[in-house]
């Protein structure tokens, strides 16, 4: 299964420290688990990509400005 991973929130860093950052990387490992394909979108992509989420594609989403 493929899964697109939306993450619009500009206040979590995915790949940062933060809890909701730990829980974005956890629900992505849970998914790649069970086998899914995994696709991330995000505003704020924070820190280093995990080498365990290596296969995670990563698109940076820009926000509009209003």
């Amino acid at each position: 299964m493929r899964i697109a991973y939306i993450c619009a929130d500009p206040g979590i860093p995915v790949f940062g420290q933060k809890g909701c950052s730990i829980h974005v990387q956890e629900v992505i490992r849970a998914l790649q688990k069970q086998g899914s394909q995994v696709t991330l979108f995000a505003t704020q992509i924070g820190g280093e990509l995990p080498a365990d989420l290596a296969n995670v594609v990563v698109h940076q989403l820009q926000l509009s400005p209003n």
